[in-house]
């Protein structure tokens, strides 16, 4: 995933119900519902992404 001019790399399971994201950072996991796996992955790792960018 592009954000900004950098790219960020993160891989995510199911186990359960629930979307388990590993990225640089470490692991989070998060509740999946009615929504795909990959766009919960999507939006939590661009989240995760500006979060750090905007804490440095």
């Amino acid at each position: 995933m592009s954000v900004g001019p950098a790219v960020h790399h993160g891989r995510y399971r199911m186990e359960g119900d629930e979307v388990v994201l590993e990225w640089r950072e470490g692991r989070v996991s998060e509740r999946c519902g009615l929504v795909r796996p990959d766009v919960i992955a999507t939006c939590r790792l661009r989240q995760l992404v500006s979060d750090l960018s905007s804490e440095g």
